[in-house]
């Protein structure tokens, strides 16, 4: 055979098998890019780059980019200027992305090789997006934790993930390739973003699957308060290094506060990276140097540790002792928790912004938004404590068929014993009609309760007190007369409150019968 004509038939079938593998090339791509204007409709990318808040010269992660679909549309928003990070752990879809950027020479696009438990992020970025995703993470705690290391403070992250029955196993969403928004939420806040809002989903008609659509937020960092030294306040002479004065100016009392900071003779010699306890010391001045004396001479005797003593003083004699510069980070939370069960939503919201502000986000930060907002949402309470409490008492003769002592029982359980353990004391004293409820079966202090709340209803009689504990409320008991007894329930008013898991449809029950005029 003609050595000539021999190649020239092998160069036929090279050219055949290249012509095949460019055709399929060409029809791949074209059905990729059919898919993408498909998603466009129902995706809304633009809305969706808006919720992240990118803006030319950004720096935006996609973990679980797939081939892209999201990166290169970043990647047109952010320009030349910013970056736009890819993110999977499938080689093969990273491929397709490195590829695409070659072609259209697009600088600003990088695709990261990730990791189960770690993203691989680059620092410093402006906003992260997870889609359909998420409910693949199997660390997902510790994914989060490196979204969040790796955001700006105030960065945004978007998560949108396909709708999913709730109660499952955390491992099963991984099959189902779904996971309900609540427990995205849980989870994410665990890990200190707050929640900031649930726009407009989207249906993915292709597969049938409907997706939420969540937006959360790095919280922005707060600078420290400076302490401003007061050189011409002096403090009597104390041990250790001396005391010395400071003005610091309290974000969340709003207002400025004098503090005494006494250090212990080390300090000075101390290097940068030793640490020392605090101790806190009420009334300021007046006892930061007998405390600095005792803690020198007890760490001098190697009985206690050297320590740092803060001193805080008193604004005024009248005001009491204030014990730090900011409420207790228990003490906040309670107090959003009980003006949520009054029905005061901007109020709890002010409050949780207190101590958002103090101690950052809440782990359940996100859950406690919500709450805040539903009850914003709701008409004003019509019953408050504040509105109990300041009810006037009946006049002596409204209340007149109720002078006198009742003596009765409280219980929840029919079958409980009756032992005439309460006993109802209505007197008139000055002019007016003041009240006390006595249990015998309650140790003091607490056996005698005077009456903070006395009406005369239509058809009986309702009385009752501050409960004295949480959920802040009025313990009334809402009575009934007939002939010389007055029976009813007991409710606590003035705020919202729902019975432990169980108890619901349990009430309490009381009798009280009259015993003397």
């Amino acid at each position: 055979m003609n050595r000539r004509k021999f190649r020239h038939l092998l160069f036929v079938p090279v050219l055949f098998v290249l012509a095949v593998h460019w055709l399929w090339d060409g029809s791949a791509a074209a059905q990729e890019s059919e898919r993408d204007r498909n998603r466009d409709t129902w995706q809304r990318p633009g809305e969706v780059f808006d919720a992240l808040g990118v803006k030319p010269g950004d720096r935006v992660a996609d973990i679980g980019c797939g081939s892209g679909y999201f990166v290169f549309g970043l990647a047109a928003r952010v320009g030349a200027e910013g970056r736009v990070y890819g993110v999977d752990i499938d080689p093969a879809a990273l491929d397709k992305v490195r590829q695409r950027k070659e072609r259209e020479q697009l600088v600003q696009v990088e695709a990261i090789l990730g990791e189960s438990a770690d993203p691989r992020l680059p620092g410093d970025l402006d906003s992260v997006l997870i889609v359909d995703t998420y409910h693949e993470f199997r660390e997902y705690d510790q994914t989060m934790r490196a979204v969040f290391r790796a955001l700006k403070p105030g960065g945004r992250l978007v998560i949108i993930d396909g709708e999913g029955p709730a109660g499952r196993p955390r491992t099963e969403y991984h099959r189902l390739h779904v996971i309900p928004p609540e427990i995205v939420r849980e989870e994410v806040a665990k890990e200190g973003f707050i929640f900031k809002d649930n726009r407009p989903g989207f249906y993915d008609a292709e597969y049938g699957k409907k997706m939420y659509f969540l937006v959360f937020e790095k919280p922005s960092q707060t600078s420290s308060p400076s302490l401003i030294a007061e050189d011409g306040h002096t403090v009597r002479e104390t041990r250790g290094n001396g005391v010395q004065s400071f003005q610091i100016e309290s974000a969340i009392l709003k207002e400025k506060r004098r503090i005494y900071i006494a250090l212990p003779a080390s300090y000075a010699q101390s290097a940068p990276e030793r640490r020392y306890p605090v101790t806190i010391v009420l009334d300021g001045e007046a006892n930061v140097p007998p405390a600095a004396a005792v803690s020198h001479e007890l760490s001098r005797n190697g009985q206690i540790p050297e320590s740092v003593i803060v001193a805080i003083p008193n604004t005024d004699p009248f005001r009491g002792r204030l014990r730090d510069l900011t409420p207790p980070q228990k003490l906040l939370r309670n107090v959003v928790e009980d003006l949520l069960m009054e029905g005061r939503g901007a109020a709890a919201r002010e409050i949780y912004n207190v101590l958002a502000a103090g101690y950052g986000a809440p782990t359940d930060g996100a859950r406690l938004l919500e709450q805040i907002a539903e009850v914003e949402r709701r008409p004003p309470p019509a019953e408050t404590v504040e509105g109990l409490l300041s009810t006037p008492f009946p006049t002596p003769e409204e209340a007149r068929n109720y002078i006198g002592d009742w003596v009765g029982d409280v219980w929840m359980n029919p079958e409980e014993p009756r032992r005439g353990n309460l006993t109802l004391q209505l007197r008139v004293v000055d002019g007016a009609v003041v009240g006390e409820l006595i249990d015998v079966a309650i140790p003091d202090p607490y056996r005698t309760r005077r009456l903070e709340y006395l009406r005369v209803t239509a058809d009986g009689m309702t009385y009752g007190f501050m409960n004295g504990m949480r959920p802040r409320g009025v313990l009334l008991y809402e009575g009934r007369l007939e002939g010389d007894a007055l029976a009813g329930k007991i409710r606590i008013g003035g705020v919202d409150f729902r019975p432990p898991q169980g108890m619901g449809g349990r009430s309490v029950n009381f009798l009280l019968k009259r015993v003397r005029r």
